[in-house]
Formats: C-alpha cells, sequence, structure tokens
C-alpha cells in the first residue's frame, strides 16, 4: 500500500506535503480522491477541445480568398 500512495502522489503531482495519510485506508481514499481529481481536469479539458475542434466562425458572405487580388489586377490592367 505504501509503494501505491507514494507511486498515485508522485503521478499526480499532489506532492507529500507537511500532512500525510497514516492509515491504510486515508491512503487508499487519498489515492481515489487524487484520481478523481485528475479525471474532472481531464474532463474539462476534453470539453474545451472537442469545443474548440469544433467551433466554426463566421465567414464572410461571398468573398473568396482570391477576389481581393483578382480586383487588384483588373485594376492595374485597365489603368494602362
Amino acid at each position: 500500500m505504501e509503494c501505491m500512495y507514494f507511486a498515485v502522489v508522485t503521478l499526480t503531482t499532489t506532492g507529500y506535503g507537511d500532512l500525510s495519510p497514516s492509515t491504510n485506508a486515508s491512503k487508499l481514499f487519498t489515492c481515489a480522491f487524487a484520481f478523481c481529481g485528475i479525471a474532472v481536469i481531464m474532463g474539462a479539458l476534453g470539453l474545451i477541445g472537442c469545443a474548440t475542434l469544433t467551433w466554426n466562425p463566421p465567414h464572410p458572405p461571398c468573398r473568396s480568398r482570391g477576389e481581393p487580388l483578382a480586383g487588384f489586377l483588373r485594376k492595374d490592367e485597365t489603368s494602362n
């Protein structure tokens, strides 16, 4: 139990701190609590990532990417 507790605390970057659990039940609770905290953070990051990947910003309605350049070239040709 001691090894599992120190492995979980190290992997979740919780740290050992000044207070640490002394009984096996409290160490098991601490491990479960650390995993639940990581699960909540990962769930929130997953939602944010999904929202950013599916977000589609509004585009100008009728212009294509090459239209400003084509208009500039047409103006340049008519000035000759």
